[in-house]
C-alpha cells in the first residue's frame, strides 16, 4: 500500500453503492437467474465478479469542505481487491448464512471478486452473541455447521415439515446454500482452515463441497421425505431443481443413481401437483430437456410433464416427447368415457396430424402417406372408420394411404351419404350389407375390412361400398397391439350402442302392446 501511495497517490479506502440508496450488490439476483449465466464459457465466478465490481466500485470520501463525494474508481477498487488477505463477518443473532441471501450478496460477492483478482483470502466469521465467548469459524466450518444443524438434522426436519412456512424455509435454505457455492468458486481451505490459492476456471462446489451437496440430495429422495401436499411439492421442486441444475452444469460430483432418483421424483411430482415456476426451472429450457433425458420414469409420465411445462411457459416441448407406443399404458378414466384424441395423444401421436391427406384436402386428394408401421395412424384409421347412424355424409380415411395398415370397422346405418373423387390405393374395403340403395359410390379399392357396415332400416347409402377406407398392406405387430388395447377400452361403437338402445325400446313397446291387447280383449266366457 505504501508503495502504491508513493507512486500513484493516496488510495480511496471506502467503497460502496453509488449513493444513499437501498439496494444489493446484484450478486444474489444474478446467481438465481441460472439461464443468464449457465452458458458462460468462463464459469459463474467472473460474471458475478463483474456485477459486484460495477456496483460497488464507487469511492466515498470527504472533501476539504466536509462534503461527501462519491466517484467511480474502478481501477483502485480492483487493485485493493487483489491485495485482500482477510475477510471477516460478525454474526450477532441466530439469523445465519443460510437464512438469507444477504450474506452471499455482500460477503460472498466481495470474496468472489477478490478471488477473481488473484487474491488468497482467509475468512473469519465471528459469533459475538456472547462477548465473553466469541466463537470464530471459517466459511467452510460455518457452512458445515449450519447445514448439519438444519437440513441434515432429523429433529429440525420434523419440526418444520408440518407447515407450508416450514417447507418454504427449507427451500430458501437450499437456494442460499447454492448462492454461497456460486460465490466461492475459487475459494478453498486446507486442513487448518487457511485459504488456498486456486487458479482454475469453471464450476465446482466451492465452500459447500460435493459431499455436503450429496447428503442434501439423499435427503430429498429419501422415502421419509414424502411429498403428499401441493406446498410440499412446490418446495421440493425448488430444492431438487437447484441440485439438478447445478449437477447439469458440473458444480458438484454427483452419481448416476442419485441423479436419476432426483430426476424421477421431480418429474413424477409435477403432473400430480402442478409446476412451481422458478428462475432455475421453468425458465431454463436447457434444464428441462436435460432432466427429461436423465429421468428413467415411463415415457407417459415424461410426456405429461412436458405438457405441463408447455402450458406453464408457452414454450413448445413436444419435440422431446417419446412416440414409442410400447411404453404407454392406456388407463381407465374415472367416468368410463374415453376421448379418442386423448388416447391417441397419450400414445404419442397428435390426432390432428395422423392423416395429413385427410387434413389437407378431404375431397379429391390422391396423395399417399408414408407412415409405414405407425401404430398411431393405424389406430386412428380403425376408430375413424366407424360410421355413425343418421350422418349426412360418410367420409372415411380414403384420402391417401395410412401407414401401419388398418381396416375400417363400422356398424350402424348411414343415410344419404356420398363420397366423390377419392381414389384410395389401399387394400382395405368396407363390406356393406342390408337393404336400401347405394348412391354416388365411386371410391376405388379392393380387399376386405376389419368389419362390415350393416344397415337395419330402410334406405342406406353406403358411400362406395368398396374402398371406403384405404390402408397399406399387412397389419404390423405394433398396430395390432395398440388395437387390442383400444378394442378393450372401446368394446362397443356408438352405432352399436344405438342399435342396442333401439332394440330395447322396440322390445318394451311390444311387451306393452301385448299387455294392452290382453287387458282390453273380451274373454270367450263373457261373450
Amino acid at each position: 500500500m505504501e508503495e502504491h501511495n508513493t507512486t500513484v497517490g493516496m488510495l480511496d479506502r471506502v467503497f460502496g453503492l453509488r449513493g444513499a440508496i437501498l439496494e444489493g450488490t446484484g450478486v444474489a439476483d444474478l446467481a438465481a437467474n441460472v439461464v443468464n449465466w449457465q452458458s458462460s464459457s468462463e464459469g459463474i465466478s467472473n460474471d458475478l465478479s463483474s456485477v459486484y465490481i460495477a456496483r460497488i466500485s464507487n469511492a466515498w470520501h470527504v472533501d476539504e469542505h466536509g462534503k461527501i463525494n462519491v466517484t467511480n474508481n474502478t481501477d483502485q477498487f480492483k487493485y485493493l481487491l487483489g491485495k485482500l488477505t482477510l475477510l471477516t463477518q460478525n454474526l450477532d443473532s441466530t439469523w445465519r448464512l443460510t437464512d438469507t441471501d444477504d450474506y452471499a450478496d455482500w460477503f460472498g460477492g466481495l470474496l468472489n471478486a477478490a478471488n477473481t483478482q488473484g487474491a488468497r483470502v482467509n475468512t473469519q466469521l465471528l459469533d459475538i452473541r456472547d462477548k465473553n465467548n466469541i466463537v470464530s469459524s471459517t466459511l467452510v466450518e460455518e457452512m458445515q455447521k449450519e447445514v448439519r444443524n438444519t437440513l441434515l438434522n432429523p429433529t429440525y426436519i420434523q419440526s418444520v415439515s408440518d407447515s407450508a412456512a416450514g417447507w418454504n424455509s427449507m427451500a430458501y435454505k437450499v437456494e442460499n446454500i447454492m448462492k454461497v457455492m456460486f460465490t466461492t468458486q475459487r475459494y478453498a481451505e486446507d486442513s487448518r482452515g487457511n485459504a488456498l490459492r486456486v487458479n482454475y476456471t469453471g464450476n465446482n462446489a466451492g465452500a459447500i463441497g460435493s459431499g455436503l451437496v450429496k447428503q442434501i440430495g439423499k435427503l430429498l429422495v429419501d422415502d421419509n421425505f414424502a411429498i403428499n401436499k401441493d406446498y410440499k411439492a412446490y418446495a421440493f421442486q425448488s430444492m431438487a431443481g437447484w441440485l439438478l441444475t447445478t449437477d447439469m452444469n458440473g458444480f458438484w460430483e454427483s452419481n448416476q443413481e442419485l441423479r436419476e432418483q432426483l430426476a424421477n421424483k421431480y418429474i413424477s411430482i409435477v403432473p400430480q401437483y402442478g409446476i412451481a415456476c422458478c428462475h432455475h426451472t421453468c425458465k431454463n429450457f436447457k434444464f428441462n430437456e436435460w432432466v427429461v433425458k436423465t429421468s428413467t420414469v415411463p415415457d407417459s409420465v415424461k410426456n405429461q410433464y412436458l405438457d405441463v411445462m408447455t402450458q406453464a411457459t408457452n414454450t413448445d416441448y413436444s419435440k422431446f416427447k417419446s412416440n414409442d407406443p410400447t411404453n404407454t399404458i392406456v388407463e381407465d378414466s374415472a367416468d368410463g368415457v374415453e376421448d379418442l384424441d386423448d388416447i391417441i395423444t397419450t400414445i404419442g401421436q397428435d390426432a390432428s396430424g395422423v392423416d395429413n391427406a385427410v387434413a389437407t384436402d378431404p375431397v379429391g386428394q390422391q396423395g399417399t402417406m408414408t407412415r409405414t408401421g405407425d401404430a398411431s395412424a393405424s389406430l386412428y384409421a380403425e376408430v375413424q372408420g366407424d360410421s355413425s347412424e343418421n350422418s349426412n355424409s360418410t367420409s372415411g380415411n380414403d384420402n391417401g394411404q395410412s401407414g401401419g395398415s388398418s381396416g375400417s370397422s363400422a356398424s350402424g346405418s348411414s343415410s344419404s351419404g356420398s363420397t366423390s373423387g377419392n381414389s384410395g390405393t389401399g387394400t382395405s374395403a368396407s363390406d356393406a350389407s342390408g337393404s336400401g340403395t347405394s348412391t354416388n359410390g365411386n371410391s376405388n379399392g379392393t380387399g376386405s375390412s376389419v368389419g362390415d357396415t350393416s344397415s337395419s332400416d330402410g334406405e342406406s347409402a353406403s358411400a362406395g361400398a368398396s374402398g371406403e377406407n384405404s390402408a397399406s398392406d399387412g397389419i404390423s405387430s405394433a398396430a395390432g397391439a395398440v388395437y387390442e388395447v383400444v378394442k378393450k377400452k372401446l368394446s362397443k361403437s356408438a352405432a352399436q350402442e344405438s342399435e342396442i338402445a333401439v332394440g330395447y325400446i322396440v322390445a318394451i313397446i311390444a311387451i306393452a302392446a301385448l299387455f294392452f291387447v290382453g287387458f282390453t280383449r273380451k274373454s270367450p266366457r263373457y261373450k
